[in-house]
């Protein structure tokens, strides 16, 4: 981030630290290409993300009532603003080996059945045309089988799907941090803990790195 006059940077780009958390949601849909997330009472799950509520478009009440038109039982997804590489690179991959960690290692064989999908924001015909991207190329590095584990969610569907368990990695300001930080904005999502940047890094590093 570019250093304001006086040289500190401010509190929330120091990545301080916060509680990297993964929760499983039951019986939800996931809608639109926000990655909405609510039950059957229309309770809505909110990452950080949506606290750049202004940069999402809305639901209405219509649009929720619709019947889903695909099922799915198990899924986790990522984020919905992921298309460019700093969101896709630093947030998407860091909420990724949290999933990775608690959730997709602990499933025999789930990198070749598949058994849990994950949700990745993008065009993923992209490959198959001849152009590679750096979503399918940081997947690739992340140990990722393209094939069997990802269910690409194009930026333009807004189609509504249920499942039956939906994890979610998100990060949260721990009370004791939270008196020296300026109040929570949508800014925040941007940056994780270092504990699961330090897994990203691992996650990409070549077994020849020192």
């Amino acid at each position: 981030p570019r250093r304001p006059v006086g040289g500190e940077l401010p509190a929330r780009l120091t990545f301080p630290e916060r509680s990297a958390v993964v929760f499983t949601l039951r019986d939800v849909f996931l809608h639109g290409k926000n990655h909405y997330v609510y039950d059957a009472n229309y309770r809505m799950f909110l990452m950080g993300e949506y606290a750049c509520a202004h940069l999402l478009e809305k639901l209405d009440a219509v649009q929720m009532q619709a019947p889903a038109s695909q099922h799915f039982s198990k899924l986790a997804i990522l984020q919905p603003l992921s298309h460019n590489y700093y969101h896709f690179l630093v947030e998407s991959l860091a909420r990724f080996a949290l999933l990775k960690e608690t959730v997709f290692d602990r499933i025999p064989d789930n990198a070749r059945n598949g058994t849990v999908k994950l949700v990745v924001s993008g065009d993923g015909t992209l490959r198959s045309k001849g152009q590679t991207t750096y979503v399918h190329d940081l997947l690739e590095l992340a140990g990722v089988h393209e094939s069997a584990q990802v269910l690409w969610h194009h930026p333009d569907d807004v189609s509504k799907w249920s499942v039956d368990e939906l994890y979610v990695a998100d990060w949260l300001v721990l009370p004791e941090n939270a008196a020296r930080l300026p109040p929570r904005d949508c800014f925040d999502a941007y940056y994780p803990p270092r504990a699961a940047l330090h897994k990203v890094r691992a996650l990409l590093a070549s077994p020849d790195d020192p």
